[in-house]
């Protein structure tokens, strides 16, 4: 088995051409691509307008969270997902995150979201993701968290593990990053909302076609959730978010 364990049901299901539109309206990837942006200009900003600058999503598959993809190179180790993010022009690889096929020192920023909760040996893509950046280059990185917070899904979606923040940020700093954020980004609400999608996608993924009007209600329907999840950031502590968002710098 690959360190990277997207071979379960919910994956497969996501990779179907009727379903992928729908994927990608979910409130919380919605949710998960407007904190990483936000967080990117925060800390990155000074990069945007370098002639050679990359950026590297990991494992983010159809589901991209880079803000900047003309200027990324997407890593994933589903050869099919690989294929669909070339047809839409994107630079795409296949690669495992516990052994990324770049040089070292060569990339400018790291997006990884809701990838190291898949991987087996993490702290062996904590490195890998050390090894392949540039001084001063860093990570966004976003997991879920708490062991009391799993559910079902998590076993349907392929997780390992949820995690414990501060072990993370510990196994972090250990492979020589600096954390300069560590933020509480998920929420009770968001927790038993996803459950709640996931449960309800796998009792109809036998459906082989999605009617426009289905399509039009779900948008609509995870838009208004979307700004739930952003008015319940707001609240979030440590202890009862669901994910964790770190931002780690590699120093000189």
């Amino acid at each position: 088995m690959n360190d990277l364990n997207i071979e379960n049901e919910f994956g497969k299901f996501f990779y179907s051409p009727q379903y992928v539109k729908l994927k990608n309206h979910l409130f919380n990837y919605r949710f998960r691509k407007y904190i990483i942006k936000k967080n990117f200009l925060k800390y990155f900003k000074n990069k945007i307008n370098s002639d050679n600058l990359l950026i590297v999503d990991i494992g983010s598959g159809i589901s991209t969270v880079t803000p900047l993809p003309k200027k990324t190179l997407f890593v994933y180790l589903e050869e099919e997902a690989v294929k669909l993010l070339k047809k839409e022009g994107m630079g795409a690889i296949t690669g495992d995150i516990t052994s990324l096929p770049l040089e070292g020192d060569s990339v400018d920023v790291i997006t990884c979201s809701e990838v190291l909760e898949h991987v087996k040996d993490y702290k062996k893509a904590l490195k890998e993701m050390r090894r392949v950046l540039k001084a001063e280059g860093g990570a966004i990185i976003t997991v879920p968290t708490h062991k009391y917070y799993w559910k079902d899904d998590d076993e349907f979606v392929g997780h390992y593990r949820r995690f414990n923040p501060m072990t993370l940020k510990k196994d972090i700093e250990n492979v020589g990053l600096k954390i300069v954020l560590k933020k509480p980004i998920g929420s009770l609400l968001e927790r038993n909302l996803t459950w709640f999608i996931v449960k309800m996608a796998s009792k109809n993924k036998t459906d082989k076609s999605i009617s426009k009007i289905k399509v039009g209600l779900f948008f609509i329907f995870n838009s208004f959730l979307l700004q739930l999840a952003k008015i319940a950031c707001y609240f979030n502590s440590e202890k009862n978010s669901s994910v964790v968002l770190i931002v780690a710098i590699k120093e000189n």
